[in-house]
């Protein structure tokens, strides 16, 4: 029989290296490309110390998700899977598969969660830190065995790490600037050379992104990240930098014309290759999709259907992707919980309050990235799930620390006669 001091032991151990794991397992996803290692440190770090920290927390865990309403349909959500899974799945689908990544998407959703719930501020902000300066570095090594390979822009970089796909690195990338930037928010104590190193780094992953060839990425990054470095960093510092910028390629064209000139065609040729690949085959894909949920459009075609297409057999859509999957059961259950969230997380922004501008962004990528990627709502272990998990997870976790404020603060009394 363990006693009082023995749980709280356990339960404190088993916190703390649940949030050292979680915050390796975000640190490994850029230098090290085997896929091995960081399902290993879900599968053997995360999901047992979560699963011991939850167990004794128990009460509190079923208190949290009957309080918090955007919690609790999340978990509806994933319940709803495993409904469809059991009673609407074809019969030669692995029904055991589904479940295990259905479960264990979960366990990281909720990983996630607790991670931005229980992870101190500033610890926080270090670790966002060294996510932007690690995201850099990385970006340098792919930039560099990239020119060494090609030395032009018409073949495309692969990043390092283990998101070695164009899109999905690069939307990871993104993701990994942005907490970079808002690390050295303007509100923090940081020297020149702190803010330096993180401007350094935002620099060469935009530079990782446009040679990655993928748009959707480039329009999240040059769309989103200007707006994350107004918000977060003093207006003085983005003039002066802005000046430098353009003194600089103003002397280089002025000193170098002609490499100047071959580099400005060389980016015209660039864009025009862009805009020559059109949809890449997606509007195909979305047409065969459309026409494969018209056939099933109650229940889906099973988690584990694939559509029969040269290119592709995955949707490319996150959306559309739910109700090929699921059915207009699976799309109305994941739009609901998204609007639920988006909302929710936007009243909060307006607010100020813990993160909750980061939380957006990040939701924000999420949800127009799903418009071209993505082909399953659960999979293993992928960037996928730091993607849309994490940021959907982050999202949960904001309203859980909102409504403790709410309960921490002061109530106002009235005076007595």
């Amino acid at each position: 029989m363990t006693t009082f001091g023995q749980q709280n032991f356990t339960e404190t151990a088993a916190l703390k290296f649940f949030l050292l794991s979680f915050s390796i397992l975000l640190l490994v996803q850029f230098p090290i490309s085997a896929p091995v290692v960081t399902t290993l440190i879900f599968y053997i770090a995360i999901a047992p110390s979560l699963i011991v920290f939850l167990f004794y927390k128990r009460k509190n865990t079923f208190g949290t998700i009957k309080e918090n309403k955007l919690l609790a349909i999340w978990c509806i959500y994933f319940a709803a899977i495993i409904i469809h899974t059991f009673f609407f799945s074809q019969p030669s689908q692995p029904t055991f598969k589904i479940l295990k990544q259905t479960l264990f998407t979960f366990i990281f959703f909720l990983s996630s969660t607790v991670f931005f719930v229980k992870m101190p501020r500033d610890t926080l902000m270090k670790l966002f830190y060294a996510i932007g300066i690690i995201a850099g570095i990385s970006a340098l090594i792919s930039i560099l065995i990239h020119y060494n390979l090609y030395q032009d822009f018409n073949n495309r970089l692969k990043p390092i790490g283990r998101a070695n796909h164009e899109t999905l690195g690069s939307l990871l990338y993104t993701i990994a600037a942005m907490l970079g930037l808002y690390s050295i928010n303007k509100t923090n104590a940081v020297n020149r050379y702190k803010r330096l190193s993180v401007y350094i780094a935002v620099l060469l992953i935009g530079t990782m992104v446009v040679l990655t060839r993928s748009r959707m990425p480039m329009i999240l990054f040059f769309s989103y990240v200007p707006i994350v470095i107004l918000w977060t960093q003093p207006r003085h510092l983005i003039f002066t930098a802005t000046v430098i910028m353009a003194s600089l390629c103003l002397s280089f064209y002025a000193l170098l014309p002609e490499s100047s000139n071959a580099f400005i065609k060389e980016m015209s040729s660039y864009f025009d290759g862009l805009a020559s690949r059109g949809t890449a085959y997606r509007n195909e894909l979305w047409s065969l999709t459309i026409s494969e949920i018209q056939k099933a459009p109650i229940f889906g075609n099973g988690m584990y259907a694939k559509l029969n297409h040269s290119e592709s057999h995955s949707v490319h859509n996150l959306y559309l992707s739910h109700a090929y999957h699921m059915g207009f059961y699976g799309l109305i259950a994941f739009l609901v919980c998204i609007a639920c969230t988006g909302i929710n997380t936007l009243r909060i922004a307006i607010k100020r309050l813990n993160n909750s501008f980061l939380t957006l962004s990040l939701l924000y990528i999420c949800l127009l990235s799903g418009l071209t990627e993505f082909s399953q709502p659960v999979k293993s272990p992928s960037p996928m799930w730091f993607i849309i998990w994490m940021p959907i997870g982050w999202a949960v976790g904001l309203s859980i620390l909102e409504r403790r404020s709410q309960q921490r603060a002061p109530q106002k009394t009235t005076p007595s006669a």
